[in-house]
Parts: C-alpha cells; sequence; structure tokens
C-alpha cells in the first residue's frame, strides 16, 4: 500500500509539472507554431501577432486553447497579393505534441481586408486570355454603391487586320464562389470601345479573372460568407470549419 501511495504521488507531482509546463510554454509554443504555418502563406507572416487564453490540459501529450486571436496588417502573400489586415479567431484549439501541431478545431472565423490598388496590382500579374488576343488589367476599384469596376484594355490580332487594342469597363458584385475559400468578380455590365468582338465573349474572357480571392490552399479550411466593398476596400468574412487534413501526422 504504500509502495502504491508513493506511486500515486510521483504521478500526481509529474501531471503536475506537465501541466505547469504546458501552462508556462503554452503562448510560447503556440505562437511558434501559428508562425510556422504563417511562413508557407505570408512573406511576412512572423509579424502576425499572437494572443491566447490559458490552455486546458487534456492530456499528456494534448491541450486545448478555448480562444485564441491572430492579428497581422501589410501582409505580403507568396502568391503576389497583398492584405491590409487580417483577424482570426479559433474557439477550442488543439494542440498536440510534442512534436506540437495543431489538430483540431472547434470553430471560429476569419476577417481580411484588401485594398483596391493592392488587387489591382495581384491582378495587372495575370495572363487573361481573349479570343485571338488577351485583356491587360488596368485598374480594379471597389466602392460601396457600384460593388467592384474593372478597367482593362484589350489587345486582339486578327487575319490582315492590325493589331487593335479597345478599352473594356465591366462593373459587377464581388461574391462568395460555389468553390470554398474563393471570392469571384460577378459581371453585371460590360462595355466595350471599338468593338471588333462579341460582348460575351469579352463577359466569358472577364470571368477568367476569377476567383479573385483564393484562400482555398490555407491550412485552416474556411468557408466565405459574405463579401463587402466600400471607400476602395474589400472585406470578406469566412468561418473556419476545421483544420487541412494534409497538415495532421
Amino acid at each position: 500500500m504504500k509502495r502504491f501511495l508513493i506511486t500515486l504521488a510521483v504521478l500526481a507531482v509529474v501531471l503536475g509539472g506537465v501541466y505547469l509546463w504546458w501552462q508556462m510554454k503554452a503562448t510560447e509554443i503556440i505562437t511558434a507554431q501559428v508562425h510556422s504555418m504563417a511562413r508557407g502563406m505570408f512573406v511576412n507572416g512572423d509579424a502576425l501577432q499572437v494572443e491566447n487564453k490559458p490552455v486546458k490540459m487534456l492530456g499528456l501529450r494534448q491541450a486545448r486553447v478555448p480562444q485564441l486571436v491572430i492579428t497581422g496588417k501589410d501582409l505580403e502573400l507568396r502568391n503576389g497579393g497583398k492584405i491590409a489586415s487580417a483577424k482570426l479567431v479559433l474557439q477550442d484549439l488543439d494542440v498536440s505534441g510534442p512534436p506540437f501541431h495543431f489538430s483540431g478545431v472547434g470553430s471560429g472565423y476569419c476577417m481580411v481586408t484588401a485594398t483596391d490598388k493592392d488587387v489591382t496590382a495581384y491582378m495587372q500579374k495575370r495572363d487573361i486570355g481573349l479570343p485571338g488576343g488577351k485583356l491587360n488589367i488596368l485598374f480594379v476599384g471597389f466602392s460601396k454603391q457600384n460593388g467592384a469596376l474593372l478597367k482593362g484594355e484589350g489587345v486582339v490580332k486578327l487575319p490582315f487586320v492590325k493589331e487593335q487594342h479597345f478599352p473594356i469597363t465591366a462593373t459587377g458584385n464581388l461574391v462568395p464562389s460555389s468553390k470554398v475559400g474563393q471570392v469571384d468578380f460577378r459581371v453585371h455590365d460590360v462595355k466595350v470601345d471599338k468593338l471588333s468582338i462579341g460582348v460575351k465573349q469579352v463577359t466569358d474572357a472577364i470571368g477568367i479573372v476569377n476567383p479573385v480571392i483564393d484562400i482555398s490552399d490555407w491550412p485552416l479550411i474556411t468557408d466565405i460568407k459574405q463579401v463587402n466593398t466600400g471607400n476602395g476596400t474589400i472585406q470578406f468574412k469566412a468561418q473556419i470549419t476545421g483544420v487541412r487534413p494534409s497538415l495532421l501526422p
């Protein structure tokens, strides 16, 4: 009996030590894991600010964070785009280890804002084809009243005809895509000067720009629910439903 009691006492000390170690190291571990995951998405992922509530022990190698808040500004995506600001709020995030990794999430949401200047710069890098030519993006603007405005220049080379350049203006709304984690530009109206090809062809070509926003490869599975435009910015809110299986050991 004495040996049994001693074993229980030692076990209690060990468990108490593990719990105390988790509490002391939790913020450091979680912040390091967030930054590690963010480096795959952002050039400056280490600039993200991380705040967490005290962890709850689920076992010797597993803990749960009741709430984790991640924020950042002026984030540069590795695909060439930029984000003015981002905020992620996660509830009941599970952390396992060592080696440490995020193993599950109860729920959460994220809010992301981008400027029309940065979206324009990103879209200008994309190769958009037109029948017999291409579409160069000149400007993408966002307003509360008009939604999204896209201005571009069509360049078409027809047989036996000199290469033609003609302005294109398209208006529409930015909406959640049918594909999870993406935002599309839904065209309402297209105006083409010096028309030499059909408006429908131009409209179809503009559709190639979709998705305008794509976070489908983020480590957290996100379902974009709401998109707002105004004052030269686009802001979308997405529900976080899980951790991408490819990230789990």
